[in-house]
């Protein structure tokens, strides 16, 4: 009778914790769909700041959300379950426990993953050149592409709105990087010459016309790329050389 009460409990919980992440992911395209409905109603080019700091403002929310609400709400029932495994005998309960906790961990992880996506702690309590260090070590040992991050000065302090949105250009720049040009390394330059920021990226992956991939493009990175660029009045040129290619983007402070 214990047994079985126990095995009912395992069930309970794992239909919670499946319920707990399908709720998540309704939640996340609810956001998207909301943050797409609000953004076409703010489609005009003098409005593309505003639309990028409603992103902002929404991410942030929501990565907070996610942090605090149901991160801790897994931790909570992966101690509850924990607490079923002692003094339980049959090894098939115990092991449908330890596959249940496993679970339990890939999916706190993905919500831990998708928090720091949305908004980086890093960038908000180090700054720029810290959080793109760290995107960059975690890039290279996901991806087949080695990222190198050459800079002037680690503590480098410019304004949060314009910190936030040139870590979201170079998170579009490395994902489109990953994603299409199968490159084997790539290098970013940072550098801040008076009033100007300027990124100097080099990869030798295959290479393209970027105006024409922007214009045939049919995915949101490249447009979404374009948007930052004119948000913060960047501006970007893309050279070809034999071997590289190199995208220098400026953006004034």
């Amino acid at each position: 009778m214990e047994s079985q009460e126990s095995l009912n409990n395992v069930i309970i919980i794992a239909s919670l914790v499946i319920f707990l992440f399908g709720m998540f992911q309704i939640g996340v395209a609810v956001f998207y769909h909301k943050y797409y409905i609000n953004s076409k109603r703010l489609d005009t080019e003098k409005n593309f700041r505003e639309k990028l700091d409603l992103e902002r403002n929404e991410r942030a929310r929501i990565a907070h959300d996610l942090h605090d609400g149901l991160q801790n709400d897994f931790v909570a029932i992966k101690n509850y379950v924990n607490l079923l495994s002692f003094d339980e005998q049959n090894q098939e309960k115990i092991n449908y426990i330890k596959h249940l906790e496993q679970s339990i961990d890939l999916a706190t992880k993905s919500i831990k993953d998708i928090s720091y996506s949305l908004m980086p702690s890093k960038l908000k309590l180090e700054g720029l050149i810290p959080a793109v260090s760290e995107r960059f070590s975690i890039l290279s040992k996901g991806s087949q592409t080695y990222f190198e991050l050459e800079y002037e000065d680690e503590e480098l302090v410019i304004d949060e709105n314009i910190a936030y949105q040139v870590y979201r250009i170079i998170q579009e720049i490395t994902n489109n990087l990953i994603k299409h040009n199968r490159a084997s390394y790539c290098k970013l330059s940072i550098i801040v010459n008076k009033n100007t920021l300027k990124l100097t990226f080099e990869d030798d992956g295959e290479h393209f016309n970027y105006k024409m991939a922007l214009n045939n493009s049919g995915g949101m990175g490249l447009l979404g790329l374009n948007e930052r660029l004119r948000s913060t009045n960047a501006k970007l040129k893309h050279i070809v050389s034999e071997n590289l290619n190199i995208f220098k983007i400026t953006i004034e402070l």
